[in-house]
């Protein structure tokens, strides 16, 4: 089946399909984005929406899987999300130095740590590089995990089960941001992610106790977005409040490692369809 293809039982076609639904919230973070790097230079963007890459290496991560197996799994999960807030760019963006390593001479082989000798142990204090990692501030997303084989190796209740005790700790993008709220997985029946997004409602709809959340994202300036990310071509033409665009998008953002000799992996990615639609709701969806 070609990835960036919709599965033909998809999306208003009214088979009633299994989602695993979960919340994807932080209040600081960085999902990466296409970037410029050089021998000089050293910057790490980040989008404001998870890609699809982030999102799998998030499920990666409930389930304890490694990088090289991202690509499989992405190829077997289509990953739909609901924009609820969208974060704004962290206006102090993290700088780190980048220490440009030589290598040692009459070697033909050599690790990181003979690149860099000279420099820990502190007969070299010249040559290293400032980069600048980008972030944001304040995000909520919900997300809806659809398998392509219903019978597959990954379905809605081995994920709900991953999410509810995950086997390494779930991050918004880098290590250095934790999500803010526990991902609250549910499984849920519907004809359509956008039903399955709606029935799952938002975490102070869900838990009373979280209205504290919304307080903080209403006083944070945080903005609402209203925006539903379709993983595939959904054949729709228009939303369905009529409200005026549907935006088929090609994104390079799905899993596709280079393997390397002995389990390692290279990060790579391939194109995929993805349908941007306005998110229509009554703002009472949920439980």
């Amino acid at each position: 089946m070609d990835p960036c293809r919709s599965s033909p039982l998809r999306n208003g076609r009214g088979i009633v399909t299994s989602f695993l639904v979960f919340t994807v919230c932080a209040p600081h973070g960085a999902w990466g984005a296409a970037s410029q790097s050089s021998a000089t230079t050293a910057y790490k963007a980040s989008d404001l929406d998870p890609s699809k890459s982030a999102l799998i290496g998030l499920i990666g991560a409930a389930l304890g899987i490694g990088r090289s197996r991202l690509g499989a799994l992405g190829d077997a999960l289509f990953v739909h999300v609901r924009v609820v807030v969208r974060p704004t760019r962290d206006p102090r963006p993290d700088f780190h130095t980048v220490t440009r390593g030589a290598p040692p001479p009459g070697l033909s082989k050599w690790s990181r740590f003979e690149e860099v000798r000279g420099h820990l142990a502190g007969l070299i204090n010249a040559g290293s590089m400032l980069s600048r990692r980008e972030y944001w501030t304040a995000g909520l997303w919900t997300v809806a995990v659809e398998p392509r084989e219903p019978d597959g190796e990954w379905r809605p209740d081995i994920l709900l089960r991953a999410f509810e005790a995950p086997r390494w700790t779930l991050h918004a993008g880098r290590r250095a941001c934790p999500l803010g709220l526990p991902p609250d997985p549910e499984v849920i029946e519907a004809k359509t992610p956008r039903a399955a997004l709606a029935v799952y409602g938002l975490p102070w709809t869900r838990k009373a106790g979280l209205s504290a959340a919304l307080e903080w994202f209403e006083q944070s300036g945080a903005r609402t977005a209203g925006e539903l990310l379709l993983d595939g071509e959904t054949g729709e033409t228009r939303d369905p409040a009529g409200s005026g665009y549907v935006r088929l998008e090609t994104r390079r953002d799905s899993p596709d490692p280079i393997l390397l000799a002995g389990g390692r992996s290279l990060p790579r990615h391939r194109d995929r369809l993805q349908t941007r639609v306005p998110w229509i709701g009554s703002g009472e969806e949920g439980r």
